[in-house]
Parts: C-alpha cells; sequence; structure tokens
C-alpha cells in the first residue's frame, strides 16, 4: 500500500525541516523607515561614529535640530544605531572601516557638537 522511503530521502526531509524551525532575528539588510519601526528599540545615545553627518541640521520646520538627545535607537553588532545612521547604513560602514561604537553619555552628549 505505501512505498518505503529511502533513508537518505528521510535524512533530507528531516534536514529541511530542522533548518526552517529555526528563529531568526531582525535581517538588517533591508533599510527602509517602513522596516525600521518593525526593529526592537530602546532609548539610548546613537554610538556611529559618523551620527552628525547623517542628522539633517534642522526639522521639517526649518527649526534648528538637536543632533544628541537621547534617541530611539537598535542593537547592532555592538553599535547602538538610530533611525537617520540606519537608513544610510553608517553602522556598515563603520564596521568595514574597523571603527569602533563612540562611547557616549548624558555628560559627554550635552558638550559635543
Amino acid at each position: 500500500m505505501f512505498k518505503e522511503v529511502d533513508t537518505n530521502q528521510e535524512a533530507l526531509i528531516l534536514a529541511e525541516s530542522e533548518k526552517k524551525s529555526r528563529k531568526k532575528g531582525p535581517d538588517f539588510s533591508i533599510r527602509t523607515v517602513t522596516y525600521w519601526f518593525t526593529l526592537p528599540h530602546h532609548t539610548a545615545y546613537c554610538t556611529v561614529p559618523s551620527h552628525y553627518d547623517n542628522v539633517p541640521d534642522t526639522d521639517y520646520t526649518g527649526e534648528k535640530y538637536d543632533k544628541y538627545p537621547s534617541r530611539m535607537c537598535t542593537t547592532i553588532e555592538g553599535y547602538e544605531v538610530c533611525r537617520w545612521c540606519y537608513i544610510v547604513a553608517a553602522d556598515v560602514a563603520a564596521m568595514n572601516n574597523n571603527l569602533p561604537p563612540v562611547e557616549r553619555t548624558e555628560e559627554t552628549s550635552a558638550t559635543s557638537v
């Protein structure tokens, strides 16, 4: 009535099912604003070295934009990455150039340019 399953075929089927059941983390290769809002966030200071270059100087009303209050960030390979730096993949550029995350605290952020 039933055909016997080949042992090699059975092993392949079981291996495939194990691969699919593993939980994957977020896909950080998708760099859109919409996808940014699906990532896990927390309040922190962005530690990407080129952060100041990535944040606009003025907001949508033309008022000066505060580049360093604490921001919603996501952690990617040791960097705290804000939305501006995430969209332009500044964290990836920093990793490729072997730049370490910037250490920021409330005191140093208030005096930084």
